[in-house]
């Protein structure tokens, strides 16, 4: 890959890259305190995953941050279309279907 980047017409590109962060997967307990962060730095305080709910974001997610902000996402609009207050195991398998690709990676 390093290879094509160093191609002159990728010089524009190239100069635009600052730095690249490799993160690691994060261990369950630490996805839970994410998501409760996430949920924090948008004024909501209590957490609205019932546990099932929020063990099968994880598991689905992988551990990978990107994976957990999109599922929790879509649970979030899955859980508000059908006006419920709390987000189950049902709207994290709703947001599963709508990006079935994210659930391959948790086997």
């Amino acid at each position: 890959m390093l290879p094509r980047l160093q191609m002159g017409i990728n010089h524009a590109l190239i100069s635009r890259l600052g730095f690249a962060l490799a993160l690691t997967r994060l261990e369950p307990a630490q996805s839970r305190e994410y998501v409760s962060a996430r949920l924090r730095t948008v004024g909501v305080h209590a957490n609205p995953f019932e546990d099932q709910g929020l063990e099968l974001l994880i598991q689905a997610a992988s551990g990978l941050p990107r994976a957990i902000n999109h599922l929790a996402q879509r649970s979030i609009e899955a859980a508000a279309a059908a006006a419920t207050p709390t987000i189950g195991a049902i709207h994290v398998q709703a947001a599963l279907d709508r990006l079935p690709w994210l659930g391959s990676s948790a086997a």
